[in-house]
């Protein structure tokens, strides 16, 4: 138990808590003083309090998943940035979030008031806090400009392959008040197993946003690039509130060039047609790469005389 007392002088603020043991002695205190700092520049038009980055990550390696989908380094990372101004794009009833999608098929599964569904959300909340768990692989940093965004996501990439086409590079993301949660995905089953929405929200009966994303530097003016959008069967975000993803990102990443369009935009399905084929074509020269290796194997093997 405490008690609590606060007292203010000039621009000083001091904040005294007393603490309790269970019989009711007091033990000791805790005193908190805060000094106030008149603001100055743009602070100074703030009518309340405000948060701003740097934006912390996390990327969490999961290598059990990496094999499952197939990833040639046999590694699969997820990860969570806290992007700041949420609340105040968003607000804070949930009940103008985006909830789950109830025309959709595997959604109703999912969040069934019944045994089926009450095990597939507790496979999806394991699956999460698997791919999510804390530990010696997993890194941290803070992303302050679009240049951090395109060492996170693509920086192993590049430094192996000078000028990928990065726009068939697809993420899925969900939006939660704790942040923005993601990872690559693909055509392969269990990569987009391990990809979907309401895993990455914790089985959430709604989100802020969700659906997927691209990042890419600009052909025009080399500029990071992030085109995203609301392709998310489970929670279905309305086209209409789509602008206010786009603005939490122009709000934490200043310099970073932001898209955001609705599934169903012309432009952006002219990409994941071309983004199809590329995944078509990289799983046909991995059939063959594998044949090839077979083959090479067999030549090589020794023979048994007679």
């Amino acid at each position: 138990d405490s008690k609590h007392h606060a007292f203010s002088a000039a621009n000083i603020k001091e904040h005294v808590r007393d603490i309790w043991q269970s019989d009711n002695h007091k033990q000791g205190q805790v005193i908190v003083e805060i000094t106030g700092k008149p603001s100055v520049g743009n602070s100074a038009a703030l009518t309340k309090a405000s948060t701003r980055g740097p934006a912390r990550y996390s990327r969490h390696t999961s290598y059990a998943a990496g094999v499952l989908t197939r990833e040639k380094r046999y590694e699969f990372y997820t990860y969570r940035v806290r992007l700041y101004h949420l609340y105040d794009v968003f607000g804070t009833d949930r009940n103008h979030y985006q909830h789950w999608n109830t025309e959709y098929d595997a959604a109703k599964r999912i969040f069934a008031d019944s045994l089926e569904g009450l095990n597939i959300r507790n496979a999806l909340h394991s699956q999460h806090s698997y791919l999510y768990r804390h530990g010696r692989t997993t890194s941290y940093g803070a992303l302050t400009a679009a240049e951090d965004w395109g060492e996170l996501l693509h920086g192993d990439r590049l430094s192996k392959v000078p000028c990928p086409d990065l726009k068939t590079v697809v993420f899925t993301y969900s939006i939660v008040p704790k942040g923005i949660y993601f990872s690559e995905t693909g055509a392969a089953f269990f990569q987009d197993f391990m990809s979907k929405h309401a895993m990455h929200a914790n089985h959430a009966p709604e989100v802020m946003y969700s659906g997927e994303f691209r990042l890419f530097r600009d052909e025009n003016n080399n500029r990071w690039t992030l085109l995203i959008d609301n392709n998310s069967g489970t929670y279905a975000p309305k086209a209409e509130e789509i602008h206010k993803v786009q603005r939490v990102f122009e709000l934490n990443f200043p310099d970073l060039v932001v898209i955001a369009l609705d599934r169903e935009d012309p432009h952006l399905k002219g990409i994941c047609e071309a983004t199809k084929q590329a995944e078509a074509e990289q799983a046909q020269h991995g059939e063959k790469m594998l044949l090839y290796r077979q083959e090479s194997m067999q030549a090589h093997s020794p023979t048994e005389h007679a």
